[in-house]
């Protein structure tokens, strides 16, 4: 699909104020049906030293791969200190080709990732992705039940899980889209603290477009934002969300300099 074509399909969703939509749904390739009783954690000995090969792998190339695909700078580090042996789950806006990438370049350690189910890879390249932490998403209650024990197995490790609350990719968008309770669902079960992204986008220059950039990209790296489980179990998950949100919308708004929430931008257009 053309630059222009995807931007169009963006443009008519935003027209439309369907901001979940897949801009990408007739572009999905090599996906694999699940089974029943999908498997989502590979802890196997094979599997782990298929996974030290691929982090040095990573190691070696993303730092070169993000630099001359976004110009990547990342922000915030500090905030990513926690307890030892304190899971958390990683919110971003979902606007990055490689942000799975990126996000573990920021992070420096191991990231499980909650995706679509299209990310139910076949062959060896799907066994890959499961091994670097991709956990997709299923239809089927038995892998529903199985993820949900995934996440809670990870956290208490002490592992990040990220989850896009906005839920599908929009490449390039500036504006903080609508969020979805799943990941928030997690930190209150769990009680863990949710800790916020913002993917920032600048305009490329001339040896930028040379290169073929659309634009920069700035990770930044938001405080902690932890539940608070004083209140009634239903409004846990949306106390928390919308403290998570409004810190995000605050770093996108202080950096692009003008209001990012599309909420509130559909709410003032009334």
């Amino acid at each position: 699909m053309k630059y222009s074509e995807y931007q169009a399909r963006i443009k008519q969703f935003e027209k439309d104020k369907t901001y979940d939509k897949d801009v990408n749904f007739d572009k999905h390739f090599f996906v694999a049906e699940q089974e029943a009783n999908h498997r989502y954690i590979y802890d196997r000995w094979l599997d782990r030293v298929y996974y030290v090969f691929l982090r040095i792998g990573i190691f070696i190339f993303a730092p070169f791969l993000l630099f001359f695909t976004y110009r990547l700078k990342i922000r915030g580090r500090k905030n990513l200190r926690r307890k030892k042996h304190e899971g958390a789950i990683i919110v971003t806006n979902h606007a990055m080709l490689l942000d799975s990438l990126a996000i573990k370049q920021t992070v420096f350690k191991k990231v499980y990732y909650i995706g679509a189910s299209v990310n139910n890879k076949k062959g060896f390249g799907g066994y890959t992705i499961k091994i670097l932490g991709m956990l997709p998403l299923s239809n089927q209650f038995s892998n529903q039940k199985n993820l949900d024990q995934a996440v809670t197995y990870f956290l208490k490790q002490g592992k990040p899980i990220h989850i896009a609350p906005e839920q599908a990719m929009w490449r390039g968008y500036t504006k903080l889209r609508p969020f979805k309770n799943g990941g928030f669902y997690y930190a209150v079960k769990n009680n863990v603290p949710v800790i916020p992204m913002v993917e920032l986008f600048s305009k490329p220059n001339a040896w930028d477009r040379l290169w073929g950039r659309k634009f920069r990209v700035t990770m930044k790296v938001l405080p902690k934002v932890y539940p608070n489980m004083d209140l009634p179990n239903k409004q846990r998950i949306e106390d928390l969300k919308i403290r998570v949100r409004e810190s995000m919308r605050s770093a996108m708004n202080e950096f692009y300099g003008v209001e990012s929430d599309v909420e509130v931008l559909d709410k003032n257009s009334l």
